[in-house]
């Protein structure tokens, strides 16, 4: 949970995409960490959820109309 809160502690994922894909790769090695050592449930969940987060980030925006 230490390692989780200092890679998030650091502010806000980077802007650009090589930056996030650090950060997304940190937050797998993380997650895969924190299995391979039985932590806490809360600690694998909120190490996922960040990372969730930021593939959202990523993801296109549209305007959510579409054409006729």
């Amino acid at each position: 949970m230490r390692e989780l809160i200092a890679t998030v502690a650091r502010g806000s994922p980077p802007s650009d995409l090589r930056g996030q894909g650090r950060l997304i790769e940190r937050l797998i090695e993380l997650e895969a960490e924190a299995l391979a050592t039985n932590a806490p449930r809360r600690t694998i969940e909120a190490i996922r959820a960040k990372r969730l987060q930021v593939r959202v980030s990523l993801t296109p925006r549209t305007s959510g109309l579409r054409g006729h």
